[in-house]
């Protein structure tokens, strides 16, 4: 599920804003354990920020630059691929920076609810799932349009899209997924 940056509690936004995350909304996920894991990449490194919602206490793990460094060899975050229990009030923020910032949460069961936007039910029609899945999936360029002319979704279809809120459209006309088109669509492949 994502949800929109501003509708998190104050102080995850403020934990996200010093990573730096500078994305209009963040996948959450809710799961008992978590691994610590967060491999990084040419150019990226790995974090993870654990956040106990009780007290507020936060504490940052970073990874190396790179990835696995051997002069660091027990660091967590580059390494550590076991699972742990996550605690009922834990919440868990994973990522990569360095390039473009890369971030998910992860959050105890328990704590799910508070984590997610109030969901609208809205009866998408086959048509206008796929052209959700073609902005979540596609790229604007070839791949998006040859993807809704094979599917004969038309304009009208995307503009009932915008006018549901699970696309935007800006000046120039070209259009962009929201994060409740995001939520409508899920990970499904169509």
């Amino acid at each position: 599920m994502h949800v929109n940056v501003k509708a998190l509690h104050p102080r995850i936004q403020a934990i996200l804003r010093d990573i730096p995350y500078r994305k209009a909304d963040i996948s959450v996920e809710a799961a008992e354990t978590v691994s610590p894991f967060v491999g990084g990449g040419s150019g990226q490194r790995g974090f993870l920020i654990m956040v106990d919602l009780a007290t507020w206490k936060t504490e940052r793990r970073n990874g190396s630059w790179g990835g696995a460094n051997p002069w660091a060899p027990n660091n967590a975050v580059d390494l550590d691929t076991n699972s742990y229990p996550l605690p009922p009030t834990g919440v868990v923020i994973h990522g990569s920076i360095g390039g473009q910032t890369y971030a998910y949460i992860t959050v105890h069961p328990n704590q799910l609810a508070q984590f997610l936007p109030e969901a609208a039910a809205v009866e998408l029609t086959e048509a206008q799932r796929r052209g959700l899945y073609a902005h979540r999936a596609l790229t604007g360029g070839e791949g998006r349009r040859e993807y809704l002319q094979r599917h004969r979704i038309g304009p009208e279809i995307i503009d009932s899209l915008v006018s549901l809120g699970m696309l935007k459209r800006n000046r120039a006309g070209s259009t962009q997924i929201t994060t409740e088109g995001k939520n409508a669509i899920g990970d499904a492949n169509l």
